[in-house]
């Protein structure tokens, strides 16, 4: 999550395969409790974006690698009301959603050779 003046982690879950949380002899010797139910990564992130949001934190932005790209994931965020910076990896659609005209045209008036804040463009 990242706000004005801070960048920072602000929560974090342990992620149990599904075969992991099926098996009552594993989670019983390692004391993982009844509640701990399989969740996917996605599903895992948007749980903690929400809490911290519920807590009264007010980040304007999430900002993560590709593995946060998903359309559910990013839904969410929009759901939430944050902007987002994920990474992408093609192949794969570039643009959605109602201003998709507006970005191409913005980003295809970025010379390839260059570099530049996304700032520049909102």
């Amino acid at each position: 999550m990242v706000t004005e003046p801070v960048r920072v982690v602000i929560d974090r879950a342990l992620y149990l395969s599904r075969d992991w949380v099926a098996d009552e002899e594993r989670r019983e010797v390692a004391d993982v409790p009844e509640e701990i139910m399989f969740a996917t990564t996605l599903e895992q992130t948007a749980a903690m974006v929400k809490n911290t949001l519920d807590l009264g934190a007010r980040p304007r932005w999430f900002a993560g690698g590709d593995v946060y790209s998903s359309r559910e994931l990013r839904e969410n965020f929009r759901e939430f009301g944050l902007g987002y910076a994920v990474g992408m990896s093609l192949p794969g659609p570039l643009f959605e959603g109602p201003h998709v005209p507006e970005c191409a045209d913005r980003f295809k008036s970025i010379p390839k050779d260059s570099s530049r804040s996304l700032r520049q463009f909102s």
